[in-house]
């Protein structure tokens, strides 16, 4: 499917902000603006800053027992990570290929007793699976998705892909499972608007996931694979790529909440062979409401498989982050940031990272 890149922005701005205004009739639009001012004091690859920016404009539908969502994703100034920092984790995530795309436009079917749901369309697959709500906070990617399962390229910021999805709930538990294009987008092209080519030889990707909820927090428990066959590191054969995923959040108290997430990745086919990260955060410090601070750490190991073909002394790499949430006013936010990278790519040779940033975030209408 290709899309004129200047018709499908042009039609989305022209559309958002007037169903932004038709709430009454069931539509629903929101646009945001965000901006990382991000520079590496010491350490990584080299010194210096970059600015990134990221644009999101969503609409939605409702009307009964269906809904719709539209996503265009804006990004500008990436590679912060790649130039500077090193790191394979990513410090910030909006930092990605600079383009515009359409990133989920999908069909929803809720159960008229409300338990039971199937989504068809362009879809994130992390705004469904792999979610940590109280790791939102912080702008290190690992704490979106665990890079043992982001390593793999599945249907994810910023490319989505063709997929369907099921989720059915029973009391507290709730189960769902997902199948996606194997192939997000065009694998020549990351700066493409839209594109979906489904081929026999990129296969699919599954995942199931199952979640129980508890009075002050939730466990989930998560396995993915692609049905695709890939080269092996150590270059012997072609094998499967899978991974499996468990994290579990509480509530401390009526400040603080907290949350552990770990992973493992098939280590023949893919980088990393493991993960486990984590954090703290509590809202309203300092007597201000709407803030919230916190502070985190990431730790990504590298299989043996990809260790040994490696000529440099290669290591986990472990980032330690805190960052804290202050609110100018309703629909303004900054956000001062520091990360310290221990061993960024892994690359012993590689000075440790201090990365600093500040977040800037706007709403632009329909908050």
């Amino acid at each position: 499917m290709r899309v004129s890149f200047l018709r499908g922005l042009t039609s989305a701005l022209l559309l958002l902000p007037a169903a932004a205004m038709a709430d009454d009739t069931g539509l629903h639009a929101a646009g945001a603006w965000t901006t990382d001012a991000v520079a590496d004091l010491s350490g990584g690859l080299r010194r210096g800053g970059l600015v990134m920016h990221n644009l999101d404009l969503t609409t939605d539908w409702r009307a009964g027992e269906w809904s719709a969502h539209g996503y265009i994703l804006g990004n500008f100034n990436g590679g912060f990570s790649d130039r500077y920092a090193g790191d394979i984790q990513t410090v910030s995530n909006i930092d990605t290929t600079p383009a515009v795309r359409l990133f989920e436009t999908w069909v929803r079917h809720t159960s008229s007793d409300g338990k039971t749901t199937a989504t068809f369309g362009l879809i994130n697959l992390n705004a469904i699976f792999d979610v940590q709500d109280v790791g939102g906070l912080f702008h290190n990617s690992s704490h979106g998705i665990g890079p043992d399962y982001s390593q793999s390229g599945p249907s994810i910021f910023p490319i989505s892909a063709l997929g369907f999805v099921a989720e059915h709930r029973m009391g507290p538990l709730r189960l769902r499972a997902g199948v996606f294009d194997g192939v997000p987008g065009d694998a020549n092209d990351d700066r493409r608007f839209a594109y979906i080519r489904l081929a026999g030889d990129e296969g699919a990707h599954i995942v199931a996931e199952a979640q129980y909820d508890f009075r002050g927090g939730r466990v989930k428990l998560g396995h993915w694979a692609d049905t695709a066959a890939y080269p092996r590191i150590d270059g012997t054969a072609n094998g499967h790529r899978s991974g499996t995923y468990g994290q579990a959040q509480v509530t401390i108290d009526d400040t603080t909440q907290a949350w552990i997430r770990t992973g493992i990745g098939q280590d023949t086919t893919l980088p990393l062979s493991a993960y486990i990260g984590g954090g703290v955060v509590r809202s309203g410090p300092f007597g201000r409401g709407d803030d919230a601070i916190g502070v985190s750490v990431a730790h990504a190991r590298f299989g043996v498989p990809y260790r040994a073909t490696q000529s440099a002394s290669i290591d986990a790499e472990t980032t330690w982050e805190v960052t804290y949430h202050y609110a100018v006013r309703k629909g303004l936010s900054l956000e001062p940031d520091l990360q310290y990278v221990v061993n960024p790519g892994g690359d012993l040779s590689v000075a440790n990272a201090v990365v600093a940033g500040v977040r800037i975030r706007v709403d632009l209408f329909g908050s």
